[in-house]
């Protein structure tokens, strides 16, 4: 009988050490979340600026995005948070657009974006998802946005301009 005891201690013993291992395993993965928030005095912008100043900064930084290719593109979603007054408090960035220096730059416009201000009176804070993209070709530098309005159903979609800005030839 002493031998029973001992083998069932030693069964429970290995589990007990798997589930040890899976929990250390599992406190070492990490997850980290970039969110963006309007800078204190910053003015705001509509979509209208949003597409202003995006294709303005993805004209100077269209040439390090391209680098030997012919062209480049990418988009990012982020989830803005509207309070009532329709000001966007932040933007988390969802899904990089594979390009740091993009995420940031969407980023901080996302979060600078200003709507009228939502019928609902939902709670504190109303979240919408925001797509932005960039297209880089040796003539055109566009960005192209997605917005779920905030309190609503409806989809704002911006295409590319068809005068959309040259970039530098400098």
């Amino acid at each position: 009988m002493p031998d029973t005891v001992s083998t069932r201690t030693a069964m429970l013993w290995r589990w007990s050490s798997f589930g040890l291992l899976v929990v250390i395993a599992a406190s070492c993965v990490r997850s980290t979340q970039k969110f963006f928030v309007p800078t204190a005095g910053q003015e705001r912008i509509d979509t209208g600026g949003l597409r202003a100043r995006g294709d303005a900064l993805l004209a100077t930084e269209c040439p390090r995005l391209k680098g030997d290719k012919d062209s480049d593109n990418g988009t990012a979603d982020f989830t803005i948070t509207v309070d009532r007054g329709g000001f966007v408090t932040r933007a988390r960035l969802d899904r990089s657009s594979g390009d740091d220096r993009m995420d940031q730059l969407f980023g901080g416009l996302t979060a600078a974006l200003q709507f009228d201000a939502p019928e609902s009176d939902a709670g504190a804070g109303l979240e919408s998802m925001v797509t932005v993209g960039y297209a880089c070709s040796p003539t055109v530098a566009a960005v192209t946005f997605e917005i779920r309005q905030p309190g609503g159903d409806s989809t704002y979609v911006a295409p590319p301009p068809s005068d959309a800005p040259l970039m530098p030839t400098s």
